[in-house]
């Protein structure tokens, strides 16, 4: 009987990616809000601790904030997308979705998510902005680093058929990716990102990055693609 009526509201339910998108932020609003809110909180404070402490040494200060923002924004980047995703890799009667949900809508709920997600980023930051010197570059730098990290949970998502894996391996990422740039053959693309202007160094970076992202989410539907529907 609950498979049936399942069935039955899934399908008035095909092909709209809207109406499940709807679903989910009725059902789980709270999972779905919660550990970004809660992210987003925790980097406020740790921004306004370091503006207390190093008011008198602007530099100093802009190096703190950029470092946390550039590891908490993109990090949570992927938690709206795997949310999303969540469902269609582990979720109670998952085989209903794929039945009735293409792998096409599968991509617009992670697009959906992203965009969603990068009007987030350009609010707090409008709002950082009163408190904090942050440039134009640093805004699209940061909308650039989420878009790659949910590329790429997208396609780990698609390729392990789990989300778990996907959120520890970009937590890893983030909290290390300063380290990474700082190493030798970076090391002058870290102090170019560091300057935060529109350099050509730093606009190749943000043409292969942004390639790297799209090649990300085309790989993830690809793979979507290959899903075996459910008889």
């Amino acid at each position: 009987m609950l498979l049936s009526r399942g069935r039955e509201s899934m399908q008035r339910t095909k092909g709209n990616t809207a109406a499940y998108i709807s679903l989910m932020l009725r059902s789980r609003t709270v999972i779905l809000l919660l550990p970004v809110v809660c992210g987003y909180i925790l980097l406020t404070i740790i921004c306004f601790y370091y503006r207390e402490m190093y008011m008198q040494y602007p530099d100093v200060l802009l190096d703190y904030v950029t470092k946390w923002c550039h590891q908490v924004i993109p990090m949570l980047a992927c938690w709206w997308a795997l949310f999303l995703q969540n469902q269609f890799v582990s979720g109670e009667g998952n085989e209903l979705l794929y039945l009735y949900l293409s792998h096409k809508e599968i991509l617009k709920c992670q697009l959906v998510a992203m965009a969603a997600y990068g009007v987030w980023i350009c609010m707090y930051i409008g709002g950082m902005q009163f408190y904090f010197d942050m440039n134009l570059f640093f805004l699209f730098r940061i909308c650039l680093e989420s878009v790659f990290i949910g590329g790429a949970a997208f396609l780990l998502v698609s390729i392990v058929r789990n989300t778990g894996i996907p959120i520890l391996f970009i937590m890893v990422y983030c909290m290390y990716v300063d380290q990474l740039l700082c190493a030798a053959p970076l090391e002058q693309l870290s102090q170019s990102l560091k300057r935060q202007e529109m350099s050509p160094l730093n606009m190749k970076w943000a043409a292969e990055t942004l390639i790297l992202a799209a090649a990300f989410h085309i790989g993830g539907f690809m793979i979507y693609k290959q899903v075996k529907k459910y008889e």
